[in-house]
């Protein structure tokens, strides 16, 4: 039996280089991966995009957050398969200023945080951080 032909985009993460590269090949898939070079946010920003509305792939990386908010909002036209090609927490960077008021989580209380996307899922673990340790994440202004 012939191998199924999918394509599928990411984006240009080192995780994923051993199959852009053909070094590691799924058993029974003739995969193309289309995958943005050069790390910028409009790249992955490209690839997310295109894995949810290019009808020439079949699927690839996005967000859990956004694929969550389409099942509630009554979209069920995607598919979420659990597929992990990294097998470890990422948290997303949280910057403070050096030197500045916030010290500790305890000090965010009040302030304005910067996110790119709600919905975006280090965006989630951020307030589940917060929730963790207590710390209503309505006490920051988003």
């Amino acid at each position: 039996m012939p191998d199924i032909p999918i394509s599928l985009t990411c984006a240009d993460y080192a995780r994923v280089m051993p199959l852009a590269t053909g070094d590691v090949k799924p058993d029974g898939i003739a995969l193309t991966l289309i995958h943005a070079t050069g790390g910028s946010w409009e790249m992955r920003a490209e690839m997310l995009r295109r894995a949810l509305d290019d009808p020439a792939v079949h699927g690839g990386e996005a967000s859990m957050a956004g694929h969550l908010r389409r099942i509630d909002k009554g979209d069920r036209s995607f598919v979420g398969l659990p597929v992990f090609p990294l097998r470890n927490f990422t948290a997303r960077d949280l910057y403070v200023r050096k030197g500045g008021p916030v010290g500790t989580p305890a000090d965010l209380i009040g302030k304005r945080v910067g996110m790119y996307d709600w919905v975006a899922s280090g965006s989630i673990w951020y307030r589940h951080f917060l929730r963790f340790i207590d710390e209503p994440p309505d006490s920051l202004e988003w």
